[in-house]
């Protein structure tokens, strides 16, 4: 249960989440910013454990690298889904369509 992990892993969490919010400080709204963090902190907090025996059995370095590449993959996720030229061209290219600009 997650209520009672010790204190280093809420301090961890906290860490990363700080972390990713100030990492994406140049873009987006502080909304999504916000989301963005918290999204990885959580998705980390919740992965942690299993990911435990990959880090010599330490949860709270689980749960700073899940949340730090969590934080990357949804920054990536996020701008590929805001760029629509890129979705267009891969639905384009699955169905078969033509790209802009040939005739």
């Amino acid at each position: 249960m997650m209520v009672d992990k010790p204190w280093q892993f809420w301090a961890a969490l906290v860490a990363t989440v700080v972390f990713a919010a100030i990492q994406a400080s140049e873009t987006g709204s502080f909304l999504m910013r916000s989301l963005k963090a918290g999204g990885s902190g959580l998705l980390a907090a919740s992965l942690a454990g299993d990911f435990a025996h990959l880090t010599f059995g330490s949860e709270n370095l689980a749960l700073v690298l899940i949340g730090a590449f969590g934080f990357a993959v949804l920054e990536v996720f996020t701008a590929i889904i805001a760029d629509q030229t890129f979705i267009k061209e891969i639905i384009r290219s699955k169905i078969g369509g033509r790209k802009d600009g040939d005739g």
